[in-house]
């Protein structure tokens, strides 16, 4: 949970006025043996294209473990545009953009998904999700969960 305010906190000061950054998860804290900084990298580029693609609302991260896959779920989620059904297949290609207009190259989703490939984990649109965006990374993992 610490990691995941400490990355919040780095989007503060770049969400739209309307726009309300949370976190959440049924856990007060966990133990996860990982890569902090390729972790932080990846969440914090899906942050960066929720918070830039939501102009109203909210952009959730949250976390859940799974101890029957052995694995944690990062989810982010935002109320922002989405995505459209047709670039479903193509956003996780390099260089692929949903806005011209938009400030970026078109490669983070790229990279997110290479790390995701690097800890063993996937990295995924939830198509399910209609109310903006929402990607689920899942990390594998031994599992120590702390209860304090």
């Amino acid at each position: 949970m610490a990691l995941c305010r400490e990355i919040l906190d780095t989007f503060e000061d770049k969400v739209l006025p309307g726009v309300t950054l949370t976190c959440s998860s049924s856990l007060e804290s966990y133990r996860l043996n990982t890569d902090r900084f390729r972790l932080h990298q990846l969440l914090g580029h899906l942050l960066s294209n929720a918070v830039k693609f939501t102009h109203a609302g909210e952009v959730n991260l949250s976390f859940e473990t799974d101890q029957v896959n052995n694995s944690v779920r990062f989810i982010i989620t935002d109320t922002g545009c989405g995505i459209p059904v047709e670039m479903h297949d193509k956003i996780f290609e390099r260089f692929e953009k949903l806005d011209e207009f938009k400030q970026g190259t078109g490669l983070g989703l790229a990279i997110c998904r290479n790390i995701a490939n690097r800890f063993q984990g996937s990295l995924y649109l939830d198509t399910s999700y209609m109310e903006g965006a929402r990607f689920v990374f899942v990390h594998p993992c031994g599992l120590e969960i702390s209860k304090n």
